[in-house]
């Protein structure tokens, strides 16, 4: 017998991750494993496509709301203003307000935002007549207020800006 060969058993050494389930990872378990992790995924990315998905199809509804004539106090109480009408580039009869100032600073252009109508304006076109000593001319946009036309697009609302 010499003194090279050795006798002992050999002893199996552990791994420091022993704690994992190392042969969870093997055949039909990993199968289950990954459909569990990937499950979470896919479902967030679900959710997030259609919200996106609805965002984009439904962009005009949210954006550009006009309110008809029918809506608002076109008839405001201690508003000095003008009633006043005017052709888009593409002929298109607008309606707006000119609201006078005696000794105006500046002559403002107010275009409202992509919702409801001139006359929702009419204590904000008072106020800036009076703060900032403006001359202003606001006006609606096809299809708002007493605008005539329908709204079709953004480009026809800048168009009429």
């Amino acid at each position: 017998m010499t003194t090279d060969e050795s006798t002992e058993p050999e002893v199996a050494v552990k791994s420091p991750l022993s704690f994992w389930p190392l042969s969870a990872w093997r055949g039909r378990r990993r199968r289950w494993l990954f459909a569990l992790l990937a499950l979470p995924v896919l479902l967030f990315v679900a959710v997030v496509g259609h919200h996106t998905w609805s965002t984009w199809a439904h962009e005009r509804e949210i954006w550009f709301d006009p309110a008809p004539a029918s809506y608002g106090n076109w008839n405001p109480d201690d508003f000095d203003y003008q009633d006043v009408h005017f052709e888009s580039a593409d002929g298109t009869l607008l309606h707006g307000w000119f609201v006078p100032h005696p000794d105006p600073q500046a002559v403002v252009l107010m275009c409202h935002g992509s919702g409801g109508n001139l006359s929702y304006d009419a204590a904000l076109m008072q106020r800036w007549k009076e703060t900032l000593r403006v001359t202003l001319l606001g006006f609606d946009y096809r299809g708002y207020g007493k605008s005539e036309g329908e709204f079709g697009s953004e480009e026809a609302i800048y168009a009429d800006s």
